[in-house]
C-alpha cells in the first residue's frame, strides 16, 4: 500500500489544477455518497473506481488513479481499469505531478 499523505497531496494537486482550467470539469469521486431513507450514506460508485473523473472539452472522460510512488493498485482498481480501457476510454495513474502533467496532456490531444 503506497504512501496515503503522498498520495492525497498529488491527489490535491491534481484537483486544484484541474479546477483551474476552463475547459475542464474534474471532481474526486469519493465525494459521491447518497443517503438513503434511513440516514445512511451509501458510496454508489463501483469497487476500484479511481480518484478523480475528469470531461474535457468535447466530452472525453479521463479516470485518473492517483498513487504514491510505492502505490499499488488493488485487485479491483486493475479491474476497473481493463474495463475502461476495453471500452476505449482513458485511464492515468500518476505517481508525481509531472507524471500527471504528461500525461493529462497526451490525453487532452
Amino acid at each position: 500500500m503506497g504512501n496515503f499523505k503522498e498520495e492525497k497531496k498529488l491527489q490535491n494537486a491534481i484537483l486544484l489544477y484541474l479546477g483551474s482550467r476552463k475547459d475542464c470539469l474534474a471532481y474526486r469521486s469519493a465525494s459521491l455518497k447518497i443517503e438513503d431513507k434511513n440516514g445512511i450514506w451509501h458510496q454508489p460508485l463501483p469497487k476500484g473506481h479511481p480518484d478523480i473523473i475528469c470531461m474535457i472539452q468535447g466530452g472525453k472522460v479521463i479516470y485518473i488513479e492517483v498513487k504514491a510512488v510505492d502505490g499499488r493498485q488493488s485487485i479491483e482498481q486493475k479491474v476497473f481499469e481493463k474495463r475502461v480501457k476495453e471500452l476505449g476510454g482513458i485511464y492515468l495513474m500518476p505517481r508525481t505531478f509531472k507524471a500527471f502533467e504528461e500525461m493529462f496532456a497526451a490525453a487532452c490531444s
